[in-house]
């Protein structure tokens, strides 16, 4: 073997170690590019639930109380009644797919609600009733209450009702 050739062993030597360190680098840049994506998602994620309304409510006899337990205002509020079918349901068992393809019946545009703010309406749209609310940027979210619990749901399950068309029901207090 001749220098020359030995050169040209070096040389293969030194270009697969340099090909062999850009493949771990590459591999490490996508190991630290989802890092850095599953980071930004679970920030965007307490930022979405830092201001997060979250309306429930209790039924009662002829009223509706409904309060709003989250961090945030809830806007664009539409109260509705869910079909029949959904009144023997178990709130923890119904889906955000069966909202969505449920039929809405006497439904009624109510005004914003700052956190922690409790109204009454004249409303009786028991024994099975949605509401659909917007956070402050626009996200939607879905409550569905019946007597056998209450759930929340990421997303607008009543997006055929539009507030142009729907009353405000009497407000009590």
């Amino acid at each position: 073997m001749n220098a020359t050739d030995i050169v040209a062993v070096v040389t293969a030597v030194a270009a697969a170690f340099t090909v062999g360190i850009s493949l771990f680098s590459l591999q490490n840049a996508k190991d630290s590019l989802r890092t850095a994506r599953a980071a930004e998602a679970v920030a965007r994620d307490a930022d979405r639930h830092e201001r997060m309304p979250v309306l429930v409510c209790p039924a009662s006899n002829g009223t509706t109380t409904i309060s709003n337990v989250g961090k945030g205002p809830a806007l664009n509020i539409v109260i509705a009644q869910a079909g029949e079918g959904f009144a023997a349901c178990d709130a923890r068992d119904v889906s955000f797919e069966q909202l969505t393809r449920a039929t809405w019946s006497d439904a009624k545009h109510l005004q914003p609600m700052e956190s922690g703010e409790t109204r009454v309406y004249e409303w009786s749209g028991q024994p099975a009733f949605g509401l659909s609310y917007t956070d402050a940027l626009g996200l939607p979210y879905t409550t569905f209450a019946s007597r056998y619990g209450t759930k929340v749901f990421d997303g607008n399950a009543m997006s055929g009702l539009k507030l142009s068309g729907l009353a405000y029901p009497r407000r009590l207090s």
